[in-house]
């Protein structure tokens, strides 16, 4: 009897760790189904049920739940309004706070779906969103008009993050640092096929602050950013921040029209390490780079001298001949190429992507720098020479002004013939 009770109970244990690494090894997944911000509990049930999950009940759902989690959100603008409460989750930012599981929050694409903390980027009640614990994925939304005393307008990462295909824009952060996104300390943040734009701080990093950590960009825009005057007396990197011993790597990225008010860097600050791969660093206030860290770069153009490139096969002091930020196609906002810039087909293909930030493939143009050679260009922005077939339509107009004008022809040579 005694030996069949020990067997039972060693049967219920392994029973009970089975179903909780099933609980941890499946995701749960969260279909948001409603646009109010609401963190009452009939709106983070999060079942089948319609009308039960908010957003931020789907973030109160996976902090709770031991596990990974899915978060889909679909089109729509979802405003965060509830400024007060019990529990940080419950009310201000969205905090991912969950220690022992990752996060994924797919939108429908960064023109669909709208994340802000409100109406207007003069009246956000907080940042959006802060990340703690683990892994964070954020695809194809917009991260806007949020505000905060503190680093990390739109975002805080805390932990480790990924953004693809988004958009991060008009956000704002006073007297501290990161307008747009803060990297905290040791952290890691690699952004993709992304634009970052817009973006204010009283302080340093309109853009990004990388507070010592690895950032890793790819086919990114950084666009319209400022640091305004704050606390210390000289505001930097309106674009981007760099602070030792942090690292950044950029491959197919366009910084352009920063502002650094009153200070240095309007593109990039960098007290750490910056690593550049096919880079366009363009059209900034009054100087591109800045800082006593060093720039290693391969391929890449500077408008300017200030950036001291160490690399080989750079492009400094000139003209970029770039487009103001604009929909160029694709989920977000880029900066379009005159077809006379040297961006065009001076990259390098190695270790570049094989498609631009909006989706189009990176390709050689016929008769345009280094033909046949390299096929990248210089920024996250590919240049698309036209190459449209006439259509059925086009033949048919050329085949009616062809017999309009045969026709007018042969009526003028009779109306002459008859006056003879």
């Amino acid at each position: 009897m005694a030996n069949s009770l020990k067997i039972l109970f060693l049967e219920l244990i392994v029973t009970v760790i089975c179903i909780i690494s099933l609980d941890t090894a499946f995701a749960d997944i969260y279909n948001v189904d409603r646009t109010d911000d609401n963190n009452m509990n009939a709106a983070n049930v999060c079942s089948p049920v319609p009308n039960d999950c908010s957003l931020r009940g789907a973030v109160i759902r996976s902090n709770i739940h031991t596990g990974d989690d899915v978060i889909n959100v679909p089109a729509g603008t979802y405003t965060l309004t509830i400024t007060s409460g019990i529990g940080d989750e419950f009310f201000g930012d969205l905090d991912v706070n969950d220690p022992a599981g990752n996060l994924t929050i797919n939108g429908a694409g960064a023109q669909n779906t709208i994340i802000q903390a409100g109406t207007s980027a003069k009246n956000g009640i907080d940042r959006v969103l802060q990340h703690f614990h683990n892994q964070l994925t954020i695809n194809d939304v917009t991260i806007r008009y949020g505000t905060v005393n503190g680093n990390g307008g739109g975002i805080n990462n805390d932990a480790t993050m990924f953004i693809n295909n988004s958009s991060i824009d008009q956000n704002a952060a006073n007297g501290s640092y990161g307008g747009g996104i803060f990297n905290g300390d040791a952290r890691n943040l690699t952004i993709t096929n992304s634009t970052i734009s817009n973006n204010d701080v009283s302080g340093d990093g309109g853009g990004i602050f990388n507070n010592g950590g690895t950032v890793i960009l790819t086919n990114v825009t950084i666009s319209g950013n400022e640091s305004d005057l704050g606390p210390e007396p000289n505001e930097s990197g309106g674009g981007v921040y760099n602070a030792s011993p942090g690292t950044i790597n950029m491959t197919n990225v366009t910084i352009a029209t920063n502002v650094a008010y009153n200070s240095q860097g309007d593109g990039i600050f960098n007290s750490g390490t910056v690593n550049l791969i096919n880079t366009l660093i363009a059209q900034n206030d009054n100087q591109n780079c800045a800082g006593t860290g060093p720039y290693y770069a391969s391929y890449s153009l500077s408008s300017d001298l200030s950036c001291s490139f160490i690399g080989s096969n750079n492009i400094t002091n000139t003209n970029a001949l770039i487009y103001p930020l604009d929909n160029n196609g694709g989920a977000t906002q880029t900066h379009g190429l005159f077809i006379k810039s040297l961006a065009i087909d001076n990259g390098t293909d190695i270790g570049a992507p094989s498609y631009d930030q909006r989706g189009f493939p990176r390709i050689d143009i016929p008769g345009v720098n280094h033909e046949g050679v390299n096929i990248t260009d210089i920024g996250a922005y590919e240049y698309q020479q036209s190459t449209a077939v006439p259509t059925m339509t086009h033949w048919g107009m050329i085949i009616f002004m062809v017999f309009a004008g045969l026709g007018a022809f042969y009526y003028l040579r009779r109306q002459r013939r008859a006056e003879n």
